[in-house]
């Protein structure tokens, strides 16, 4: 019963602690814009091409020959989707 009570808590209270970190924001110590510029650059351009080219050359080495296209297409489209 106790296990069962804060395994339902854990979550909610996660997720409280976090949103009052984010609430702070950066303060003093503000992140320079080169550097979220690449890693924006990484996440939404390097990073899809990679997982692309990973699953296509995959399917040419026979390694996915037994997987539907369709779901090859999804590993492609959940790999170049950005976090939320």
């Amino acid at each position: 019963e106790v296990c069962k009570l804060f395994s339902n808590m854990a979550i909610p209270a996660l997720m409280l602690v976090l949103g009052a970190n984010l609430a702070e924001g950066p303060g003093t110590a503000a992140v320079p814009a080169s550097s979220i510029a690449a890693v924006a650059f990484g996440r939404l351009l390097l990073l899809p091409l990679a997982g692309t080219a990973l699953v296509a050359l995959s399917a040419r080495a026979g390694w996915l020959s037994s997987m539907d296209p369709t779901a090859m297409v999804v590993m492609m489209m959940m790999n170049a989707m950005p976090t939320a």
